[in-house]
C-alpha cells in the first residue's frame, strides 16, 4: 500500500498535491476492502479452476474423513485479535460432533481462510472468511500424456464480517462455526448414515 501512495503523490501536480493526497488517504480504507473482496473472489476463481475436466464434478459422497487447516494470517488479522487455534477449532468441534474424522493423512482436506483488513476509522476490522473442502483426485492429462493429480473444490463458501476490533475474534469464529454447519448440512444429506450407526447400536 505504501507504494501505490508513493506512486500516486508522484504523478499529481504540486498544487493540487495535498488535497488529492488527503483525498486518497481518505479513500484508502474502501480501496483495500475492495482488494480484500477481489482476493477473495481470485481465491475462489482459482479453486474453482482447478477442475481437470469440465464434466468432472465432485461432491461428498464417500468423504469420511479430512484434514483440517487454516491459512496463515495477515499482520492486519493478527493487530484484529485473530488466531489461527481458535478458528481451527470452531470447524473442528462441529465436524467431530457430526461424526466426520478429521485426521492428518486424510486425502480430503478442510481449509479455513481468514482476510482481514484492519480500518483505522473507527477501529473496525473487517475479514473474509472462506471454508473450502477439496478432494485428491488422479484423471490422464491430454496435455501432459500421463496421469496428473491434484487437489479439487468439492465445495466452498465465504461470509463477510466487520465489527469492532474486540469483537473481531468472536465474531469471524462464529463465522466459521456457521459455515462449518452449512459445509455438514451438504455431507450429511450425500453421506446418510447406516440405519444401526443412526440407532446408537
Amino acid at each position: 500500500m505504501l507504494r501505490m501512495v508513493g506512486l500516486e503523490r508522484q504523478k499529481l501536480p504540486i498544487a493540487a498535491g495535498p488535497l488529492r493526497h488527503s483525498r486518497w488517504r481518505r479513500a484508502l480504507p474502501a480501496v483495500r476492502l475492495g482488494l480484500l473482496l477481489a482476493a477473495l473472489a481470485g481465491a475462489a476463481a482459482t479453486a474453482a479452476a482447478a477442475s481437470p475436466a469440465a464434466d468432472l464434478i465432485l461432491d461428498f459422497h464417500g468423504i469420511d474423513a479430512a484434514a483440517l487447516a487454516a491459512s496463515q494470517l495477515s499482520p492486519d488479522a493478527i493487530q484484529c485479535g485473530l488466531d489461527l487455534d481458535p478458528l481451527t477449532e470452531a470447524a473442528r468441534q462441529p465436524a467431530a460432533n457430526a461424526g466426520m474424522v478429521l485426521r492428518a493423512d486424510a486425502a480430503a482436506r478442510i481449509t479455513v481462510s481468514a482476510m482481514t483488513v484492519r480500518l483505522p476509522a473507527g477501529e473496525q476490522c473487517v475479514t473474509a472468511v472462506l471454508l473450502g473442502v477439496y478432494a485428491q483426485e488422479s484423471f490422464f492429462s491430454s496435455d501432459a500424456g500421463w496421469m496428473r493429480s491434484g487437489y479439487f473444490v468439492v465445495w466452498q463458501r465465504s461470509l463477510m464480517v466487520s465489527t469492532p476490533v474486540a469483537q473481531h475474534p468472536g465474531a469471524v469464529a462464529a463465522a466459521v462455526g456457521r459455515l462449518t454447519e452449512q459445509m455438514l448440512t451438504v455431507w450429511r444429506a450425500q453421506n446418510p448414515r447406516p440405519a444401526a450407526a443412526a440407532d446408537g447400536q
